[in-house]
């Protein structure tokens, strides 16, 4: 194929990738009681407009089968028991966009981002400390479904005497802890994050390890932390395209995570069809990523 017909497959593929995005309904749809409601095939998620917290509730369900709430961002050196500083998520205000599409297979693919300036109380007061934003990558198909969460903090004011940043969160239901797999399964709903994140020390990019905790429905993901840090990106629930930098960059450079996502779909799908080659979507329930 030619450069020229490159560049013609790679344009059309974003733009296929964004029309869903220019004509859905959900990215306008205004929150009803507090909360916005999203059908999601065999799910019904319900999404906090205050701060983060996601429900998901199964058919005709009255009470939710799996809920997750972001409730603390706390800096501390040693002890996460005793930080020097936290930030109470649900006391921010929060701006949320959600977006809701259908896979050829039938999976049900929904982005939501929510963001925030956030104040820091402790050993003084910080106001406007950073900027967080959490995208989370929801895919439901039946009565199976997966959340990814990606974070990004920028514009970090400097803190000193931390060695560690936690996002300390609940989680409601029979939920099992696997650390190696850096997942939460709640029935057969998968909570997964990856387990690197990259962090920009004055100036300079490195890739950290995330870890994590959990206990008694609590769990807290782990960051390095230092003065001098000024922006950390932990992507999750990356599409496989054969080069991840490249979904990096656009996450960070361009139009965020979410939108990401959505043009790797595009180009993929595109690519697909121009080879006229059927495969199985990557987000098929009976993936090996649902068997990890």
């Amino acid at each position: 194929m030619s450069m020229k017909r490159n560049l013609i497959v790679i344009a059309m593929a974003l733009f296929i990738a964004f029309v869903p995005l220019i004509g859905s309904a959900a990215t306008e749809q205004p929150a009803i009681n507090g909360e916005y409601l999203i059908r999601a095939d065999g799910f019904m998620i319900s999404i906090d407009s205050s701060y983060p917290v996601l429900s998901f509730y199964g058919e005709n369900a009255t009470e939710p089968v799996f809920s997750i709430s972001y409730d603390e961002l706390v800096l501390y050196n040693g002890d996460i028991s005793a930080p020097e500083y936290r930030s109470t998520l649900s006391s921010s205000l929060w701006d949320t966009t959600i977006f809701n599409s259908t896979e050829e297979d039938g999976t049900v693919r929904t982005l939501v981002s929510m963001s925030s300036t956030i104040d820091m109380s402790g050993n003084g007061e910080i106001s406007e400390w950073g900027k967080l934003t959490f995208n989370f990558l929801i895919l439901t198909k039946g009565d199976k479904a997966q959340l990814g969460i990606s974070m990004n903090i920028k514009d970090m004011k400097s803190v000193s005497d931390c060695s560690h940043m936690a996002i300390i969160q609940s989680i409601d239901g029979d939920a099992t802890f696997i650390p190696d797999a850096n997942e939460v399964i709640v029935s057969d709903i998968y909570y997964r994050w990856d387990p690197t994140a990259s962090v920009n020390i004055d100036g300079v990019q490195e890739e950290r390890d995330v870890g994590a905790q959990y206990s008694e429905g609590s769990l807290s993901l782990i960051y390095p932390y230092s003065q001098d840090m000024v922006e950390i990106m932990h992507i999750s629930g990356k599409v496989d395209l054969g080069n991840t930098v490249i979904m990096k960059n656009y996450f960070s450079d361009a139009l965020g995570y979410g939108l990401g996502i959505l043009a790797g779909f595009g180009l993929l799908g595109i690519s697909y069809a121009v080879k006229e080659k059927k495969k199985k979507s990557p987000f098929d329930m009976d993936s090996p990523i649902y068997r990890k």
